[in-house]
């Protein structure tokens, strides 16, 4: 829940959102005078959500990204949940994860799939 004083007052979204999008809408909202002058909001992941916040119509067809993991300290069974959300679709794909070491990143093993799973989120069916 984003809310700045003043700036239409009682609009509400439905608008999927990331927590990686609340720090570039901080600085795009705060005005702090640096965004023109500075790339720092082409080096951060997120999107800003200002225009969102100013008409709640204006992103039409947003995702949003997730990772849930299973597995916990059993080093056998590390598997990832990756995600992908639309207003309509959930798509996801249940990895075998590799969690790294002293010396390496965290990352996904693509070509060991556990499982695939794909929800319709806008309550409309369709018989075929």
């Amino acid at each position: 829940m984003i809310r700045d004083p003043g700036l239409n007052e009682g609009n509400k979204s439905d608008l999927l959102v990331e927590q990686l999008d609340i720090f570039p809408t901080l600085i795009e909202a705060s005005g702090v005078g640096f965004i023109d002058k500075s790339n720092i909001t082409k080096q951060l992941e997120g999107k800003s959500l200002f225009n969102a916040i100013k008409d709640p119509s204006y992103y039409k067809d947003y995702y949003a990204y997730s990772q849930f993991q299973r597995g916990g300290s059993n080093p056998d069974y590390n598997v990832m949940g990756i995600s992908m959300r639309t207003s309509e679709w959930r798509y996801t794909e249940w990895l075998k994860w590799n969690p790294g070491s002293n010396i390496s990143k965290p990352y996904p093993v693509w070509d060991t799939n556990y499982g695939i799973e794909l929800y319709n989120h806008s309550n409309i069916t369709i018989d075929p």
